[in-house]
Order: structure tokens, then sequence, then C-alpha cells
């Protein structure tokens, strides 16, 4: 339900930004990053996608940069080796951290030529 909303109508997506940038404001730390718990970060993974989705359909590419600066403040920490990236921060002992920006990077946006021409 969420999703199709951000999907659908500008006003909410200009709210998730703002919630975004509020957000990571307020709790940044001295490193100027946010540690998330895992279903935030993954509530914010797939509304960031959705979003994302949305601007490319639209060609608003403003909105899909946006985006990929105000969730690199996110992160969160996994335990163990499981799934770790092959680039990822391996911050401590059998830990990986992965920012929210690395995730939503993947997002076919950021591969089309337009994007990075804009």
């Amino acid at each position: 339900e969420v999703e199709e909303t951000l999907r659908k109508n500008i006003k909410a997506q200009g709210k998730f930004l703002r919630v975004l940038a509020q957000a990571g404001k307020r709790g940044t730390s001295s490193r100027g990053s946010v540690l998330l718990h895992s279903s935030c970060f993954e509530a914010l993974a797939r509304f960031g996608y959705t979003l994302l989705t949305s601007s490319m359909d639209r060609l608003d590419f403003e909105t899909a940069y946006k985006i990929l600066l105000l969730t690199g403040s996110y992160y969160q920490i996994h335990e163990g080796n499981e799934g770790m990236p092959n680039k990822a921060n391996k911050s401590l002992e059998g830990c990986f951290t992965e920012f929210l920006s690395g995730r939503m990077r993947r997002h076919p946006v950021f591969g089309l030529a337009k994007f990075w021409l804009h």
C-alpha cells in the first residue's frame, strides 16, 4: 500500500524525501552516519527503490539523484559473511556494513546514460 502511494502520489514522494533529509540530520553521529535496525533499513530500501522506479518512469533524474544523496548516511551492520558484497566495508570481525545508497545504486536508473548526462 505504501509503495503504491509512493509510486503514484507526487506529494507523498516529496514528503518521503523530506523525512529522509530530516531524519538524517537528527540521527547523525559524529561520523555523519545513521545506524538503522535491519527492518527499518529494509523498509527504507523498499520505499526508496519504489520511488526510484517511479522517477525512472517519469525520467525525473533530479529525484533519483536526491535519493542517492539522501540515502548515503544510512547504514546497517550485518553479522557474519553471508551475503557480503565483494566491496563491503568490513568494520568489525565477522561483520560488515551496508549503506543504503549502495543498495539504491543497484537500481537500473543509475545505468541509464540519460541519468549521468542530466
